[in-house]
């Protein structure tokens, strides 16, 4: 892979990265706000218990890719792309 590629696979990587960790972060407000009325609404409450379990494994399968199998080029490249990312938010 060329630098220019390295960078953009980066990106895309990040993008998704971002998205799938937010997305998790969702799933688990959702969760904690239907379990206090999950006596009243159980099908609120079992819509968020599924919606976590999906979040959490595609946040699961993300952070397995980004932390185990990535080259060290593309490891690096990942990890400036996030903190540039993170820094800008």
């Amino acid at each position: 892979m060329t630098e220019q590629e390295v960078q953009e696979f980066a990106v895309a990587l990040v993008s998704s990265y971002l998205h799938y960790r937010q997305r998790w972060f969702e799933a688990l407000d959702l969760t904690q706000a239907a379990y206090s009325d999950r006596f009243a609404d159980p099908h609120r409450y079992n819509r968020a218990v599924k919606q976590n379990e999906k979040a959490t494994h595609n946040w699961d399968l993300i952070s397995d890719i980004t932390n185990r199998l990535l080259t060290p080029t593309i490891k690096t490249a990942f990890d400036v792309e996030l903190k540039r990312r993170e820094k800008a938010i």
